[in-house]
């Protein structure tokens, strides 16, 4: 059975076209970008100080920002978290950033908990989407 609806005797008109929204489309073209370093499997006291000199090296090759793809990185502790912030104080002092690239999700949870998503710039697209090359770095604050 049919709820009874009144229906409206006017008939209801479309906005003026000055007042219609615009739907846009965004496009995300591929856009390769050049990681300065990949970080391994894992970032905790055995691997700490080979990755903190190698990012100490991709610090002084780089001439703007120093571009780390996070993709492969699954184990961080207390001493990888030294790492990276370290390398960001460090980026800082030199006028650059530390731009970490493909961050997955529990290492974003570690981030969140620790608060450091807050400073550390994060890369929400993947190295094929994304838009370091426009100038905008998404920061997660």
């Amino acid at each position: 059975m049919r709820s009874y609806r009144p229906r409206s005797r006017f008939r209801r008109l479309p906005p003026p076209r000055s007042m219609r929204r615009r739907q846009f489309r965004m496009r995300r073209y591929a856009v390769p970008v050049r990681a300065d370093y990949v970080m391994p499997y894992r970032l905790d006291v055995t691997t700490g100080s080979e990755v903190r000199q190698a990012l100490a090296i991709a610090l002084d090759a780089a001439l703007d920002d120093v571009v780390v793809d996070c993709h492969e990185l699954e184990v961080l502790d207390a001493v990888g978290l030294g790492v990276i912030v370290a390398t960001h104080r460090r980026a800082v002092s030199l006028g650059r950033r530390l731009v970490l690239l493909e961050v997955r999700p529990p290492v974003m949870r570690l981030l969140a908990v620790t608060r450091l998503h807050r400073v550390l710039h994060v890369d929400r697209g993947t190295v094929g989407t994304s838009s370091l090359l426009a100038g905008d770095v998404a920061s997660t604050a």
